[in-house]
């Protein structure tokens, strides 16, 4: 089950969701989140041309942009 809105938050770094209670990225290691973030690209595949041209690094949920 996907979590609301308000209980997710963005990595600085690669713009990774994930929930608000965790304290490091599982995409790339960071550490430094943001709260206010618009938009939800879901990559299913490695070779998505879409995900590749977004910068994701690995099948996820990512934000569009950041605030």
């Amino acid at each position: 089950m996907m979590s609301s809105r308000a209980s997710l938050k963005a990595c600085r770094n690669c713009r990774a969701l994930l929930p608000s209670d965790q304290n490091k990225c599982p995409v790339c290691g960071g550490e430094s989140f943001a709260n206010e973030w618009r938009g939800v690209l879901i990559v299913f595949s490695e070779k998505s041309e879409l995900g590749s041209a977004a910068g994701a690094l690995r099948p996820w949920r990512y934000a569009v942009s950041l605030k």
